[in-house]
């Protein structure tokens, strides 16, 4: 367990380099999160209908894809691979978001998979649960694999939910913040 921890923690240090490097060699051409590119998200006047069918629809496209990979041999992996990818981008986002905005860009990182991605995990999780206890009874069992299901789809709209509102309001707030 200490080594996963540590390969983690070394992804999450690996993404926030990468982005240092990155950021300052490609300063001058502003492409990767440049002080314009907050500007115009944080003063943008997005709908939250405007953006939440199409953030159910990316989401779901990234969850089924997840799901398979799950019917695979190497499904023990997937997880571990899958949480490496995340926290490497999320170093990688937050330390672009330090160098661009300041302090408050730690804000805005956290704020980019906290709240919903805690509920994207639930239903992640509740998919990658094994069954350890075999129940005799098969109406029991189909009731709680439904119930399973049902509860892991909520998850996943709940958390569809939570982003939007964090990208729609919470987030451009605290970059407006970030601007006085």
């Amino acid at each position: 367990m200490k080594k996963i921890f540590l390969t983690f923690l070394i992804l999450f240090i690996c993404g926030m380099f990468a982005a240092d490097i990155c950021i300052e060699n490609l300063a001058d051409q502003d492409i990767i999160l440049s002080l314009e590119v907050f500007k115009e998200y944080a003063y943008s006047k997005i709908g939250f209908k405007d953006i939440i069918w199409n953030m159910i629809y990316d989401r779901t496209k990234q969850f089924i894809c997840l799901l398979l990979l799950r019917l695979t041999p190497v499904r023990e992996y997937i997880p571990l691979v899958v949480l490496g990818i995340l926290l490497f981008c999320l170093g990688f986002f937050t330390m672009s978001c330090i160098l661009t905005i300041g302090f408050v860009g730690i804000v805005v990182g956290l704020a980019s998979i906290l709240p919903h991605g805690l509920f994207y995990a639930g239903a992640y999780l509740m998919v990658n649960k094994e069954r350890r206890l075999r129940s005799y009874n098969h109406h029991q069992s189909l009731v709680q694999g439904t119930a399973s299901y049902v509860l892991m789809i909520l998850f996943f709209i709940t958390g569809c939910v939570i982003e939007c509102v964090m990208g729609v309001h919470f987030v451009p707030w605290i970059i407006r913040l970030s601007f006085m």
